[in-house]
Parts: C-alpha cells; structure tokens; sequence
C-alpha cells in the first residue's frame, strides 16, 4: 500500500481544498489550490504544501477517502475560511 509516516508536528494554518478519493489522485486537488494562489497573488517565501488524509486507506476503500490539500500560511494570512 502507502508508506505512512505519523508525527507531531507544531500547528499550522492552512489554506486547503478538501479532496474525496484516492490518496494518490491528490495531485488534482493541489494544483487548483496552486491556481487559486496564483490568482490572487497569495505566495510568500518559505510556504509548503501540506497533505492531510482524515482516513486510513487500509480502512475505507480508495472512492471514499476524505482529506485536504493545500498552502501552510502565515497567521496574517488573508483567507476566505468556511
């Protein structure tokens, strides 16, 4: 399956897009938050992007896994949450 690393990490704000499916298919859902970035001007030096899967893909077939894909950004970061 996937090698799987699990760590703590200090919290970080994201801007993310929710992504349904295989883990592997998340490249999609990266590259429309790169657009939406590119669109509004939102780079800053140092950012990474940042996966999250809210499910075990040993657990829950590949169609309904859920998770983000998105942009570490900076406390003062301007975004539109929901």
């Amino acid at each position: 399956m996937y090698d799987v690393t699990i760590r703590d990490l200090p919290a970080r704000r994201l801007a993310a897009l929710r992504h349904r499916g295989d883990c592997a298919l998340i490249g999609s859902t990266f590259e429309r938050a790169r657009r939406v970035f590119d669109a509004r001007s939102l780079w800053a030096p140092g950012q990474v992007l940042v996966a999250v899967c809210h499910d075990d893909p040993e657990l829950v077939p590949a169609s309904e896994l859920s998770g983000h894909a998105g942009v570490a950004v900076e406390g003062e970061a301007v975004i539109h949450e929901r």
